[in-house]
């Protein structure tokens, strides 16, 4: 019996854990605390793990404007199927990585995982020149207000 009241308890905290990773409040602070928060271009993407619906890509970034010339790496994890996680709350994150793109880009460390990522159009790169401070943050990325 006590097996299986510690298995319940396993098993439900391990859903807590997805839940949390999934919640805007959980991505917010995962972007608001990322050591790299830059505008950048992509200049490399290589799938360094692949499974059954699942890859791992490693991504390198030269960093533009206050960061030019810098190079940062980071991974991210997409789904090529179906993930096996949705809920009311969300889906995990989905960064379609696209060589030669320019983007704005959080990441928690040099080498480690991309927090968010937007594309950067036109107006975007506009307005990220002419007032870098006024960048903010939701828990989908970076953004201006109208």
């Amino acid at each position: 019996m006590k097996k299986i009241i510690f298995l319940i308890i396993l098993i439900l905290t391990g859903c807590g854990f997805v839940f949390a990773e999934l919640s805007p409040e959980y991505m917010l602070n995962r972007i608001n605390n990322s050591e790299i928060k830059t505008a950048a271009k992509i200049k490399s993407v290589k799938t360094i793990q692949s499974k059954k619906g699942y890859k791992i890509q490693l991504v390198k970034f030269e960093g533009l404007y206050e960061n030019e010339g810098k190079i940062f790496e980071a991974k991210c994890h997409n789904y090529t199927e179906e993930p096996p996680v949705a809920s009311s709350i969300g889906e995990p994150r989905r960064y379609i990585p696209q060589k030669n793109s320019k983007v704005f880009v959080t990441i928690d460390k040099n080498g480690g995982e991309i927090t968010s990522m937007v594309n950067m159009d036109e107006s975007f790169e506009k307005r990220l020149q002419k007032s870098p401070k006024k960048i903010k943050y939701d828990c989908n990325g970076a953004y201006f207000e109208e």
